[in-house]
């Protein structure tokens, strides 16, 4: 593993690999595990929390996060995924359903690659309906052969090819299963998978926008912004974690008036994370938190586009054919 990382959910700062086991070999049966997907070349104590810089991220992986183990159908969607990818692809069942981990060839650091990663991670789970989140740099994820003491089950390695070549019938381990320890995804792992090479030879869509020149202008007014029945839950006191980032997603594709988030400068950006968190700040959830807030929204604002119909659909939150249908799922 790489270090500086954080761990646990109040995202302790963890620098090397003797404290890391340290600590998760005393909650390995007793606390559900996580530690941050990347390490970060830049940790800060604030006075009463870690910083960091997102572009210090240290980017050795994509992840993606299906959840549901016992759902037929979040089997078939990992299990597909798994067949897309090149390289060394690793898989954790993490007792709710699945981690997929994609090793780099070669990490990349810098201000470009998170939304690079965001771009290759939606590409390459397109259609895939019952995938959860993707990996971005504020990410945390369950650590291996750790209990989840919530559902009383494991997070256990599996191995991929096995499972992908048969994702219903194959057996996931009730504990960990130590002749797979080499499969962990958090070991030193070598890949043929380049990150670098796919950005180059997968350049993004552009338009006849010159490089440098605004799209912006003004941002939209946030209360101007219509908003489709399957985000109803927003007005909730408490709304799950995936609706929040579908409505992240909607909010700040509108708030740029759809421009292309790599032609806009940071300030843009900065005015579109301010006027989303006016928006939020209003919905009165009972754990707003204004810094968090910005933090998720700094990285989903690198989202091209919402989530399509059948992304909805497949969550259950489609309420029906509406004024944003865009012919993914039959409705």
């Amino acid at each position: 593993m790489r270090f500086p990382r954080e761990v646990g959910l109040k995202r302790s700062k963890c620098e090397s690999q003797y404290d890391f086991d340290r600590i998760i070999n005393t909650l390995r049966d007793k606390s559900a595990c996580y530690t941050s997907l990347y390490s970060f070349n830049d940790m800060k104590w604030n006075g009463y929390k870690m910083t960091y810089d997102h572009n210090s991220a240290v980017i050795d992986r994509a992840w993606w996060d299906f959840d549901g183990d016992d759902d037929p159908q979040v089997k078939e969607d990992a299990a597909e995924l798994i067949r897309r990818l090149d390289g060394t692809v690793l898989a954790v069942a993490t007792g709710r359903g699945f981690h997929v981990h994609q090793i780099l060839r070669e990490p990349v650091i810098g201000d470009r690659w998170p939304s690079e990663l965001t771009r290759y991670e939606r590409e390459m789970a397109q259609d895939l309906s019952t995938l959860d989140c993707i990996g971005t740099v504020d990410r945390l994820c369950r650590v291996p052969n750790t209990l989840n003491p919530k559902r009383g089950r494991w997070a256990v390695i599996i191995d991929p090819q096995r499972f992908a070549a048969d994702p219903l019938g194959y057996k996931i381990p009730k504990q960990p299963d130590l002749s797979l320890s080499h499969l962990n995804p958090f070991l030193k792992q070598s890949s043929t998978f380049s990150l670098v090479r796919w950005v180059a030879d997968n350049p993004p869509e552009t338009n006849s926008v010159e490089v440098g020149e605004t799209m912006l202008g003004d941002v939209v007014a946030a209360d101007q912004i219509p908003m489709m029945p399957c985000l109803d839950a927003i007005h909730t006191d408490n709304p799950q974690h995936f609706v929040r980032v579908a409505f992240g997603q909607h909010l700040v594709e509108n708030l740029r008036n759809f421009s292309d988030p790599k032609q806009m400068t940071q300030a843009e950006k900065d005015a579109v994370i301010d006027a989303a968190v006016d928006y939020i700040k209003d919905l009165n959830w009972r754990d707003f938190r204004e810094q968090t807030t910005r933090i998720h929204l700094a990285s989903i604002i690198e989202m091209k586009t919402t989530p399509s119909c059948r992304w909805f659909a497949g969550k259950g939150m489609c309420k029906g054919k509406c004024w944003r249908y865009d012919g993914t799922v039959q409705l």
